[in-house]
């Protein structure tokens, strides 16, 4: 480890010189700036990258909760989404190259159309994960089980905390609907309606719908590419 670290204070060094450079931009010509997502990816993976590299670099022992000794990195979740940025940078970086760059602006487009619609899918995804935390973990009062300890436990695998049961709700797309199994086989009327409710609104209406704005966006990105390619060019060489 040792031996890394004059390499890594350089990358740091580099890194920063080069968020320096994205916010002198922005303040040149903030509108331009704002308007290009390179930036914002060129920008944030920076950012990602020299957090873990400086995580990397006051990584030692410490204590662990149990007073114990703790080994483990910190800088995991930091340098994972650093190296998933920065991947993603060097792809948007070769779009000079005019059969990638006009992919490269088909991707953009496709998500520049439908990013209200991720929107609304996001409201309904909190929503129905709320209304399934309640109607899966909410229970009758019982005077005599005030503690809990009466062995009402829950009837399936559906998670407590808020954020894990939005993550296992989104999987519902993907068909893992292993938390909910018992529910399926044992759960009341109302659960049932629920997932019916869930299923036409998102895996029937919004998710058709996000696949016909998928392909107006790629029709339309498709018929412009060369046009799109010239620009996204002139602005990495300006």
């Amino acid at each position: 480890m040792e031996n890394w670290r004059p390499f890594i204070i350089f990358t740091i060094v580099v890194g920063f010189l080069l968020i320096v450079y994205d916010i002198l931009r922005f303040i040149q010509n903030s509108g331009k700036f704002i308007r290009s997502p390179f930036n914002f990816v060129h920008f944030f993976s920076h950012i990602l990258a020299i957090t873990g590299l400086f995580y990397i670099l006051d990584d030692r022992p410490k204590a662990g909760h149990d007073g114990g000794q703790d080994d483990g990195p910190s800088q995991i979740w930091a340098m994972s989404f650093a190296i998933l940025s920065l991947y993603m940078n060097m792809l948007f970086e070769l779009r000079v190259f005019k059969q990638l760059g006009i992919f490269v602006n088909i991707i953009i487009n496709i998500n520049r159309k439908i990013v209200w619609l991720f929107l609304i899918f996001g409201v309904f995804l909190v929503s129905f994960t709320h209304a399934l935390l309640h109607l899966l973990h909410t229970r009758r009062f019982r005077s005599d089980c005030i503690d809990g300890s009466c062995g009402g436990d829950y009837p399936d695998g559906y998670p407590r905390e808020f954020t894990e049961a939005l993550s296992v709700t989104y999987f519902f797309l993907a068909g893992r609907y292993d938390p909910i199994s018992s529910s399926f086989e044992n759960g009341e009327t109302s659960f049932h309606i629920m997932m019916v409710i869930f299923f036409f609104f998102t895996s029937v209406l919004l998710l058709n719908i996000l696949i016909a704005l998928m392909n107006d966006a790629f029709n339309e990105s498709r018929d412009q590419g060369q046009l799109a390619w010239l620009k996204q060019w002139s602005e990495v060489i300006t």
